[in-house]
């Protein structure tokens, strides 16, 4: 088990199996981008803490610490100008990973993915802020 203290303090826990089966489960076009997920814990441009409805846990809350970075990706042969990648930690009895993803497309629709899905509840630390 990994143990990884965040920019705000916060203690983090992971294996690298649970990343292995997270990034085994994104598309093959994500995860030629799966090394970015590794900077997004060290170096968030953005995290956000909510509660929301886990689906595949008989719908209970579950509070979600969501870790963004912004990537602009002009400048390489990914085929699209702007990503996000995202990184949620879920609290049961400590802070665990729970789910990693890359979304890519024109700002303005990431964006919109990203205010709907990962943008939940309040942000905690924002890298324009410190």
């Amino acid at each position: 088990m990994i143990k990884y203290r965040d920019v705000t303090g916060v203690l983090l826990h992971f294996s690298h199996e649970q990343i292995e089966a997270l990034v085994e489960a994104l598309s093959p076009e994500q995860r030629r981008f799966s090394a970015i997920l590794g900077n997004t814990i060290k170096q968030p441009h953005e995290i956000w803490r909510g509660w929301v409805v886990d689906e595949t846990d008989k719908g209970q809350w579950h509070n979600v610490r969501s870790y963004l970075q912004y990537l602009d990706l002009s400048q390489t042969d990914a085929g699209v100008a702007f990503g996000v990648a995202t990184l949620q930690f879920a609290y049961r009895s400590r802070w665990e990973l729970a789910n990693v993803g890359l979304v890519f497309g024109t700002q303005e629709s990431v964006m919109k993915q990203v205010d709907k899905r990962i943008r939940i509840g309040s942000i905690e630390y924002s890298n324009i802020q410190h």
